[in-house]
Formats: C-alpha cells, structure tokens, sequence
C-alpha cells in the first residue's frame, strides 16, 4: 500500500450541521490510519460532537481528536494534510506547511455527488496564489474515475451476519420485543410528517418509527406531546415512537440493518445507508442556491438504473416529495408497496459498489502518486 509513504496525516473539518462532516472525517481518520499504519490527528472546531460517535475500541485508538480553536498553533506538520469540504486551512499551518524543506501533500476532500461534472474535477490541482503548496481536489462518488466510497473493512461480511437472531437481539436492548415494521428516522426538520403520523397511528400495520435524536425531534414533538427522553418508546394507536439517544456509529449502522427501511440526510448517514442494503430516502442539506437539488437529481438519475418504470416513479416521487417539504401518506403508501423490489435493489447496488473503489484506499495512493 502507498499509504507506508506517509507517518503522519493531519484532517482538518469544521461542522457544518451538527453530525455529517465530523462523521465522514472521523471514519476517514480511523480507516487512513488502519490502511496506512500512519498517526492520524483530527482537528475539528467541535471535539465534543465526536465523543458519542467514538467507542472507545480499537478503531479509535490510532486517531487524536485535537481541538481547531481561533488561536491555532500547528505542531509537527503532517506529510499528508487534508482540508474536509473546503474548511480553509488555517493561516498558521499553510505557512507551516510552505516552510517544510519539502511540503506536504496536500487534499481538499469534497462532498459527495452523483453529478457528471465531478469526475472531471476529480484530482484536478490548485497552486496557492502566493506559497509554493499545490491543493490537490478529491471526490468521492459512486461511479469510475471518483475516489469511492468510504467502506471499513469487513463491513459488508458484518451486515451479512446481522441476522433475523441479532435483528431481534437489537431491538430487545431498548426494550422492544414486538415484531413490527421497523423505520429509521434520521433526517432533517420534516413538519410535513404529520399527516404521515396521523396515518400510522390510525392505519392497520404495526409500525415502529426509531429516531436518534436530533434536528427532526423538533418535527415529532407536535405529534407526541414534547419530545421523549432518550431511551423511552410511546404508543399512538399502530404507531410506536422509540426515541434513541445519539449512538456510536457502529450502533447507528446496526440500526439501519435492523430496520425495513431508512430515512437519511446529508453525506455519512446517506452512505451508510447504501452499505446497509435496504430501501431508503436521502434528505439532501439545503443549499442557498438551491444546488442540492441538481445533487438530488442526478441520485435519482443514477440510483433508478435497474428499476422498473413504475418501481422507479413511486420511489422517485417520494424522494422528490420529501426533499420538497410534501411528502405525505399517499407517497408512503405507493414507495411501501415496493421495498420487495427496492431491497433487491439496493442489495445489488451495493454489492456493484464494493467492487469499486473505497475511498480511504484511494486517496492514500492518490496522495502518493503526487507526493
């Protein structure tokens, strides 16, 4: 591996939403320093949002979280720097790295997409204007001349494991014995789901909504009366809302393989979602200038590849519906009627991506070959 070419690489991420890029830049660091046995130190502007993503074990324990404060002093350069989503590295350590008999490479890790034009900018090079550094642009992506996806090893042979025995062993730790229709619910503010909730808890299938905590509490709490402790499960009629604490990702993973079908936002939850193998929606963050919706697009452009026309226009209709701030019963109704089909699918899907490239691998012999 061309990852033995670097001891030290140093990410740097500022949060953005609360959860997204501090998740994708800690499974990031954990998987750079697994490949590349390099010493891996994470600064981040939020520590505090990793300490209920990282679990103590193993896969943490080649990674320094260290805190990216306004009076940020750089400490032994890194061979290998990489800027997540164009966080702006700070003055101090752009001067630091152009002061190195022999500078760092350097990586500006971008969001993920499905949009054409990301493969032509895909390890494209920038000089800086005015310090002998070059940044060069990474992108991960779901299709050839992309940096992949970020996939830990065994994680496919893991969720293959998980099952109907540890499906129903998942949900005893919260008290849950009840089979039922299990639904993720991770996404942002959703106030339109009410009269999807109204519909659950009148309808005739049983149906468990889990939700972490997080932005689309505010949205539930209408509905259940204020928002449950963590921990803590309530009845509307066929509905069951059990609230869940913000959990480590191994334990988020576990929840998207114990459930039916998932909803997901942003880029860390969108992935895992693929790896989980089942039917999902994707709540894409909300750009100003409405370029999340071109990203959107070119999903549903991608990911309906393989679908028949009409599977393909129930799911397509509910991801437009959800993202658009309409989604109601009916699209429910017709996206359930096929997860059969959708589930296939996304087996297919992500099995085809684990052919593919895996972004950690990729962007260590990326940043070789320019070193």
């Amino acid at each position: 591996m061309n990852g033995k070419l670097f001891n030290h690489i140093e990410i740097f991420c500022k949060v953005v939403d609360n959860f997204g890029d501090a998740g994708v830049c800690l499974r990031l660091a954990r998987e750079l320093h697994r490949r590349s046995q390099a010493a891996v130190t994470l600064w981040i502007d939020q520590p505090q949002t990793l300490a209920a993503m990282m679990d103590g074990t193993a896969a943490d324990a080649g990674v320094q979280v260290r805190p990216w404060t306004a009076t940020f002093v750089p400490e032994t350069v890194g061979d290998l720097v990489i800027e997540a989503f164009a966080c702006g590295l700070p003055g101090a350590q752009l001067q630091a790295m152009a002061a190195r008999g022999r500078a760092p490479v350097w990586v500006n890790l971008e969001y993920l997409s499905c949009e054409d034009w990301v493969a032509g900018c895909h390890g494209r090079a920038s000089p800086h204007p005015s310090l002998p550094l070059t940044c060069h642009f990474f992108f991960p992506g779901f299709t050839e001349n992309t940096g992949g996806l970020l996939r830990e090893a065994g994680l496919l042979e893991a969720q293959a494991a998980f099952t109907q025995d540890a499906r129903a062993r998942y949900w005893q730790q919260w008290g849950e014995e009840e089979a039922c229709v299990s639904v993720s619910l991770f996404s942002y503010e959703a106030p339109f789901l009410q009269d999807c909730l109204r519909a659950w808890a009148g309808g005739e299938e049983r149906l468990r909504l889990a939700v972490p905590q997080g932005r689309v509490w505010a949205s539930l709490a209408r509905f259940c009366g204020g928002v449950l402790p963590a921990g803590t499960a309530r009845d509307f009629g066929a509905l069951r809302v059990l609230s869940l604490p913000f959990v480590t990702q191994a334990e988020y993973d576990r929840l998207l393989w114990a459930c039916d079908t998932n909803i997901v936002r942003g880029e860390d939850s969108w992935v895992r979602a693929h790896w989980a193998q089942r039917p999902f929606l994707w709540h894409a963050y909300v750009q100003e200038d409405q370029a999340h919706l071109a990203k959107l697009a070119a999903f549903h452009d991608w990911y309906g590849k393989g679908l028949t026309a009409k599977v393909r226009a129930a799911w397509q209709a509910a991801s437009s519906a959800w993202n658009a701030g309409a989604f109601s019963f009916a699209h429910w109704q017709a996206w359930r009627a096929h997860w059969p089909q959708l589930r296939e699918h996304a087996q297919q899907r992500a099995r085809a991506l684990a052919a593919g490239a895996e972004l950690a691998s990729c962007l260590l012999d990326f940043a070789a070959g320019v070193a």
